[in-house]
């Protein structure tokens, strides 16, 4: 239930209406929005909320959704429904073009089919027209809304026949202008005109009797006479005779063309309905991108509980002056179910209780509400309000009258399910009853489990919600010091209505208002002083806590911060390993070359001599190589860092690499052993281990022959290279090194990950890789992990 019927028009949802008008493409979608209600079912708000939702999601993704030709053909379905009825040439062109955009919004929904236009794709599927409409009209009639010659083969005749004869007649005209120029029977630049259907030519009135002919017209001045001369008279009624056969032939084509849509009428009824709906659908998403509007939670029982809620036609207003509008945090519940707002005039006391009548009335009619996501709303079945001045001359009926007539409108049909809305409360007569009635009509309808929002300066019911369950006061937060609105709402605390202090800001004199003072009672006094100091506090408090949050916010840049120059300096460290291990690398592939070399040299050697020199140099060779190779350091260190190590963990020092287990914990500085070897580290130093890692390092602390550690490298070998990115001469350097790691370390099966893009890369590796004896085959990964962006290489030795 509505109350009083005015409601719309003083919520503002009126000028919401006009506002998604002025997007509607066509009249069906207006006519749509005209009759938009608020709906009590909270399936039917929960699917046009969902509907909503989707096509503003089509909106933001850029997506081209059709916006032209949403016409309305209920009257011309209505039409042919009627035996003996044929829709004329424009009629028929509505018909194509209602077609047309009803093929591209079912279209649109074919192409993109998915999950997240579940409903839409509902929608458009509901309807299904046969294909065969379209292409009856369309061959018969063209996009200029022209018959086509091909409508039928005596239409096609008769247009041939026709074009000969115009062709014929216009020869004629023109042989007679000739003459007519020539004898002065006209001026020089006269051309042929069109009087009652037929061709004439301009003659001077003096000269009219010497030629033969008839005249069909005169100037307005009478100078000049419209002929038709003998000689055209056969050409005239021929072209004459075949624009009445044409028109026959053209109607009998339209009566045949609706003879074959008419069984078609009523589906295309229920076609238009759904390209009007897409319209009017359109038009509600297009209104909640323009102000954010989002679905919030929905429940079936009353209820609000919004975070950050705008008033949209203020916000849209401000937002063209590049003004702010402050969001309101509001909720009522079982718990809280009337708000008893109080505060200064000008405020924002209104404002912040149209917003939530408008808001709620506008979710229950399907629209997107601007409030912040995680937002929750319930569903009202009565909308009651008493806002404004609502005396009337007419019914005699003053203004505290109009609002008695409202109160027992809403004592007599108020119940749980009920939003109210009420405006200065108990205000238009003396303050002492009207406080006394309003508190008495508050306890009723607390009694009766409304909810909603009321305002008052009263401070009888700031008392009285401060002490009854369901009730709870709020108040707009006010600058104390500048005597300026701050338009946040605050719940839990009542508000002064700073009567005194605004009137001396606004230029009263001093003197009349300690006058004034002086004959408030004591108590109102010392409550107004008390709210007054309570608002100096909170105020004094939200500044501390907005500090507070800015520090927080400082405190987490930096941590940010700190967190990145840590991140950026382990990549650098990273990098810097990388290329040691490279340079290791080349060293070692030097060494084995030498050491081959001198292999060779022992196996020719002729005496023993010569043989233990080679071996000579060979230990020299392994013990330069021994100083050259700094231990192997694993720098595979992706782990965030952590601070609940503790005694028993196995741990890596991310600086060196080194292995050891937590012997004790110091608040953030564990002990552990590397070897014989006792060191202190911080917990940001250290990253996690295994067992084996431990066992391993142990290992390669004991004494061992100089060389390359094949376990070791095993242990860092990747059984994939991922060359994504690289240029081409880069990915074959990389490629060959990794080559010889997997040969030495006797890999037979590997892959090298290059990606698809144009194929170059993965030709040129290709063709590279064939020089290696060891790679038997090379070919694409499963096309489920990777197809042609992979290479698997298979080895043999």
């Amino acid at each position: 239930m509505i109350y009083p019927s005015d409601l719309e028009s003083k919520i503002g949802f009126d000028q919401i209406r006009e506002l998604l008008k002025t997007t509607c493409k066509g009249l069906a979608a207006m006519n749509m929005l005209e009759e938009l209600t608020p709906s009590y079912d909270i399936a039917t708000i929960e699917k046009e909320l969902q509907e909503t939702d989707e096509f503003k999601k089509i909106i933001e993704s850029g997506m081209l959704f059709p916006d032209r030709d949403f016409v309305d053909i209920t009257l011309l379905a209505n039409k042919i429904q009627v035996q003996g009825n044929y829709l004329e040439i424009e009629e028929l062109l509505q018909c194509k073009l209602f077609l047309t955009t009803l093929i591209a919004c079912q279209s649109f929904f074919k192409r993109t089919e998915t999950d997240i236009y579940v409903r839409l794709q509902e929608r458009a599927n509901a309807v299904k027209i046969d294909s065969s409409l379209f292409k009856a009209i369309n061959r018969v009639i063209d996009d200029h809304g022209v018959i086509r010659d091909t409508a039928s083969d005596e239409l096609r005749m008769i247009r041939e026949e026709y074009r000969e004869e115009q062709i014929k007649l216009r020869k004629e005209v023109d042989r007679l202008l000739r003459v007519f120029k020539k004898e002065g029977y006209t001026v020089e630049d006269t051309e042929a005109t069109i009087r009652s259907g037929r061709l004439v030519l301009p003659v001077l009135a003096e000269y009219k009797r010497k030629v033969q002919g008839i005249i069909h017209d005169e100037s307005g001045t009478g100078q000049t006479v419209f002929m038709e001369p003998i000689s055209l008279l056969p050409y005239n009624n021929s072209v004459r005779e075949l624009e009445i056969r044409e028109r026959k032939e053209i109607v009998r084509i339209l009566m045949q063309l609706t003879d074959y849509i008419r069984p078609f009428a009523e589906v295309m009824l229920e076609a238009n309905q759904l390209v009007g709906w897409f319209d009017f659908i359109r038009a509600k998403a297009t209104f909640a991108c323009s102000v954010n509007g989002v679905m919030p939670g929905l429940q079936k029982r009353p209820l609000i509980k919004w975070r950050n809620a705008r008033h949209p036609l203020l916000w849209l207003k401000n937002k063209k002056i590049k003004k702010e509008v402050m969001p309101l945090s509001i909720q009522v519940d079982e718990q809280n179910r009337i708000l008893l707002l109080s505060g200064p005039n000008a405020g924002g006391k209104s404002v912040c209780m149209k917003t939530l009548g408008l808001l709620q009335y506008m979710l229950q009619c399907g629209l997107l509400i601007p409030v912040e996501e995680g937002s929750v709303s319930g569903v009202f079945e009565n909308f009651f309000i008493d806002i404004g001045d609502s005396q009337s001359l007419d019914n005699d009926l003053s203004t505290y009258s109009s609002h008695i007539k409202n109160l027992t409108f809403f004592l007599e049909h108020a119940d749980a399910k009920t939003l109210l809305l009420i405006d200065e409360f108990g205000s238009g007569t003396d303050p002492m009853y009207g406080s006394a009635i309003a508190e008495a009509a508050l306890e009723k309808l607390n009694e009766r489990k409304s909810m909603g929002i009321i305002t008052t300066h009263y401070a009888g019911l700031k008392a009285l919600a401060s002490k009854t369950e369901g009730l709870i006061n709020g108040s707009m937060r006010f600058d104390t010091d500048k005597l300026i609105p701050l338009y946040i709402l605050d719940i839990g605390v009542p508000g002064s209505s700073f009567t005194l202090e605004i009137a001396e800001k606004s230029g009263l004199a001093k003197s009349l208002i300690e006058q004034a003072r002086t004959k408030l009672d004591q108590e109102q006094v010392d409550l107004s002083t008390l709210l007054r100091d309570i608002e100096r506090e909170r105020t004094t408090l939200q500044q501390e806590i907005l500090s507070g949050r800015e520090l927080k916010v400082k405190h987490e840049k930096l941590s940010k911060e700190f967190e990145e120059k840590l991140a950026e300096l382990q990549d650098k460290r990273r990098r810097l390993l990388l290329e040691a291990k490279e340079e290791a690398y080349r060293i070692v592939q030097k060494a084995d070359g030498k050491a081959e070399e001198l292999i060779r040299s022992i196996s020719n050697a002729k005496d023993k001599h010569g043989a233990q020199k080679h071996r000579q140099e060979i230990r020299e060779v392994g013990k330069a190589l021994e100083k050259e190779l700094e231990p192997e350091i694993n720098i595979a260190d992706n782990e965030s860092i952590r601070y609940d190590w503790k005694t028993g963990d196995i741990v890596r020092i991310r600086s060196n690499g080194a292995v050891g287990k937590i012997e004790a914990v110091k608040g953030k500085l564990a002990e552990l052993f590397i070897g014989d070897l006792k060191a202190t580290v911080h917990f940001s130093e250290l990253s996690s281990a295994s067992a084996k890692e431990l066992k391993a390092k142990t290992d390669e602390r004991r004494p061992k022959a100089g060389g390359v550690d094949l376990v070791q490298k095993h242990q860092i070998f990747s059984m994939q290279l991922d060359l994504r990115g690289k240029r081409t001469e880069e990915a074959i350097a990389f490629t060959d090194r990794w080559i010889n790691d997997a040969f030495i370390l006797g890999i037979e099966e590997a892959r090298i990950l290059h990606g698809k893009g144009d194929g170059i890369l993965r030709k040129m590796l290709r063709e590279h890789l064939k020089q290696y004896k060891q790679i038997v085959a090379m070919n694409d990964e499963h096309i489920d992990s990777g197809g042609a962006g992979i290479t698997v290489l298979s080895m043999r030795y």
